[in-house]
């Protein structure tokens, strides 16, 4: 875990610096879409922001995903145990 925070913040002082240094006005263009000239500074960290969004949701989904699974597996599990239980008993009245 903290091998990966120490990564991300180096990548985002890395982003920062490039930004910084490349604060040159640009056009942005999408399809029939354009702005007027922008900062390449907000256009590299708005990108990056965006990344960082969509991963933390993409992140969250799965891992609700895969909760709701071990909930269900958990249930299954206490299920099986109580037939087992069961079963011992059973076996036990019949010896």
């Amino acid at each position: 875990m903290q091998g990966r925070l120490v990564a991300a913040l180096v990548f985002a002082f890395v982003v920062v610096v490039f930004a910084v240094f490349n604060n040159i006005p640009v056009q942005l263009r999408f399809f029939n879409w354009q702005t007027g000239e922008v900062s390449m500074v907000i256009l590299v960290i708005g990108a990056v922001l965006f990344g960082v969004v969509f991963t933390a949701i993409l992140g969250w989904l799965t891992q609700n995903k895969l909760r709701r699974q071990l909930k269900q597996k958990d249930t299954v599990i206490r299920e099986l145990r109580e037939v087992l239980e069961e079963t011992k008993q059973e076996t036990e009245e019949r010896v």
